[in-house]
């Protein structure tokens, strides 16, 4: 595999818990399902370290300094231990597991936030891709609203944006994933897969596409 991490980038009824389950048929990968933007807080968290160290660092050594051991901050350390939690406590993997990940629909998605949180992932889980999952808007909505789901259509149309800009920066790992390509077509995963750099087995992809995920 190329990766160690795979990340779902994703919204609400976009498909993304088919993704999950069409990335699970990989051997020793374990992607987990949505957290509830649990990894959001922690990056909030080492985000604060990072503002103070950058602006307060001078004279923070003084005991008389509003802002005292600043500089001593250790945000490589930090950001390391709280990766370390999350993969042990949330994602929780088995020793044969090779490469895990989650999907998640609460990402912020303003840019500059969607930006710093892919840049805190790549740096502190390494090896890490990010596919960017996307679905026909209308059918998105539609689907959003029988779900009872609280976000209005102009919310919908500017995070899809937001995402297919993202797929746009030409990053080495970012992958475009649009759910009506491939939905009654698993053959169209295949560059997914040699994007992976796994195995593509499209009987258990067919399996997978026939068998209920979400609601």
């Amino acid at each position: 595999m190329n990766f160690d991490f795979l990340f779902i980038v994703t919204y609400g009824r976009s498909g993304s818990t088919l993704l999950q389950g069409i990335l699970n048929t990989i051997p020793s990968v374990l992607i987990r399902g949505e957290n509830a933007g649990a990894l959001h807080g922690l990056i909030k968290s080492w985000e604060a370290v990072k503002i103070a160290q950058d602006l307060f660092s001078a004279e923070s050594d003084k005991s008389t300094s509003p802002w005292f051991g600043a500089a001593d901050m250790d945000l490589d350390s930090y950001g390391q231990d709280l990766t370390a939690s999350f993969i042990r406590n949330i994602l929780k993997t088995p020793p044969d597991t090779r490469v895990t990940g989650f999907k998640e629909i609460r990402y912020h998605f303003a840019a500059d936030e969607l930006a710093f949180e892919l840049k805190f992932m790549r740096r502190f889980f390494r090896r890490s891709a990010f596919l960017i999952n996307t679905r026909d808007l209308e059918a998105t909505i539609a689907s959003s609203k029988r779900a009872g789901h609280d976000i209005s259509e102009e919310d919908l149309i500017a995070v899809d944006q937001l995402l297919r800009d993202t797929v746009k920066s030409s990053a080495s790992d970012v992958f475009h994933v649009h759910y009506d390509d491939y939905r009654n077509d698993p053959g169209r995963l295949r560059p997914l897969f040699d994007f992976l750099g796994a195995y593509f087995d499209e009987v258990a992809l067919q399996n997978v596409l026939t068998t209920k995920h979400s609601n």
